[in-house]
């Protein structure tokens, strides 16, 4: 009984101390990457990387401990990819596709974020290059261009002002 009550006492410190955690772990994938080539952990705003590990196999890991979340850089001129990093977090990407193989919540949320962003962003450039064209071919004055344009993305402001308050609401009190 008593050997019981220790198990079960031990089991459970364990379980704490692993949720309670201040570590991190971000792996990931970088394909086509030379072996030993560097890449960096970057604290978003810091010039000096927080951590950095050489690439082999195509693989990669930064392990590490945080006290609070922070938006970092993970990459090196080729590629790179942002990641929140925070207590207890154990991340997996793929560099190449710039996507999280594995992630927190808080990660995902900001992965469909970004995802979400880049579509209304093409959709600007989309309207933009095709205005650019009929201005370019004398179809419309520069003026009239700049006019259409403004009124076409009106909706795209406002879509894109309804996602960052969604994603906000989301997360009112962390990072994001």
């Amino acid at each position: 009984m008593k050997k019981s009550i220790f198990l079960t006492t031990l089991a459970a410190s364990i379980v704490l101390v692993a949720c309670n955690s201040n570590s991190y772990k971000i792996s990931g994938t970088v394909e086509g990457a030379a072996d030993s080539t560097e890449i960096y952990l970057l604290n978003n705003g810091e010039e000096a990387p927080i951590d950095t590990a050489l690439i082999i196999g195509n693989q990669f890991c930064f392990e590490g401990s945080t006290e609070e979340a922070f938006m970092a850089m993970v990459g090196n001129m080729e590629v790179n990819m942002p990641v929140i990093v925070e207590p207890g977090c154990n991340v997996n990407l793929d560099l190449n596709a710039k996507s999280f193989v594995k992630a927190n919540k808080m990660n995902q949320d900001f992965a469909l974020y970004i995802e979400s962003f880049n579509q209304l962003n093409e959709r600007y450039m989309a309207i933009s290059d095709s205005l650019m064209s009929l201005i370019e071919s004398n179809q419309l004055t520069m003026q009239e261009g700049q006019a259409i344009f403004m009124e076409k993305v009106e909706n795209l402001d406002q879509s894109l002002i309804a996602l960052t308050k969604e994603l906000l609401s989301r997360h009112t009190n962390d990072v994001l």
